[in-house]
């Protein structure tokens, strides 16, 4: 890849997926966490838009997504420092908060493949 091509790149627009397998118990606290966070995101330059699925069939261990687009890699990593932030200034850690909750994460970050 050039320099170019890597610049070109940081403009792209990406997609930040989070896949969670939520315990029943652990569902309403972490919805009500989830859609906080969404408030958030939906405040930060470059987030396009941000959608939370749940698991309605087909096999998986995962019950609950989330898809953030950003406009770019760089809205996107701003914003992340910002919420970073703010949950610090909350006193709240994702971490430990899905770990007391048995809340297994698996989260990337996309973009759309070539054609």
């Amino acid at each position: 890849m050039t320099s170019a091509q890597a610049s070109d790149d940081s403009h792209m627009a990406v997609f930040r997926i989070g896949r969670f397998a939520v315990p029943p118990a652990a569902m309403p606290a972490f919805m009500e966490r989830i859609q906080q966070a969404r408030a958030l995101l939906a405040a930060q330059p470059g987030c396009l838009k941000s959608s939370v699925l749940t698991h309605t069939a087909g096999a998986t261990e995962f019950n609950v997504v989330s898809i953030v687009e950003w406009a770019s890699l760089h809205a996107m990593e701003t914003a992340k420092s910002a919420i970073e932030a703010q949950q610090i200034q909350q006193g709240f850690d994702p971490e430990t908060f899905r770990r007391d909750l048995g809340i297994r994460a698996d989260t990337a970050v996309y973009s759309v493949a070539p054609n």
